[in-house]
């Protein structure tokens, strides 16, 4: 069954190339070439188009085999329920990719003072705040321009450190 639908998909593809406009055939203007070949152009959103669909398909097999994604039916209705892992890679997705900066002289502060005990849950958390552009003004304080004190606020709440953890809106006055 699988190999129906590459078939298809390599169709599609095909049939768009054969289709487009420009179409160069080497072969033809000189048929003693030892190498023969046909080019054709698409655009990014045909493209697009044609492995949408694949592409989410393949996403959501990766979510469901990491444990992220359930599903059941209920009538004619196919239901997926995220794992709580799911919604914590989702927060950090969006602290990561954010690209709005707070105004002139506001940072987001980040405070932690974790216990011996949980010292991978600190490294892990201080991998994340590294990788996401935090800059460590201390040991367990961290700061950014970007404006993600809302997230990091529900990614303290989902990771369930708020005794440990603070975020804060801060103004930098010197």
């Amino acid at each position: 069954m699988p190999d129906k639908k590459k078939k298809s998909i390599v169709g599609e593809v095909m049939g768009s190339l054969l289709d487009g406009g420009g179409m160069l055939f080497d072969w033809a203007s000189n048929p003693y070439a030892f190498r023969r070949e046909m080019r054709g152009g698409m655009s990014s959103e045909e493209w697009d188009a044609i492995f949408r669909k694949n592409k989410e398909a393949r996403a959501l097999k990766q979510m469901q085999h990491k444990g992220w994604v359930q599903n059941h039916q209920e009538g004619e209705q196919v239901i997926y329920l995220l794992s709580k892992d799911a919604i914590i890679e989702g927060v950090k997705h969006k602290v990561r990719t954010n690209t709005q900066q707070l105004p002139g002289g506001y940072e987001t502060v980040i405070i932690f003072d974790f216990p011996e005990a949980a010292k991978s849950a600190r490294t892990t958390f201080r991998r994340f705040l590294k990788s996401s552009g935090f800059e460590q003004k201390q040991l367990s304080v961290w700061t950014t321009k970007s404006n993600v004190t809302s997230e990091i606020h529900q990614l303290i709440k989902l990771l369930g450190i708020e005794k440990w953890a603070s975020v804060l809106l801060a103004q930098t006055i010197c």
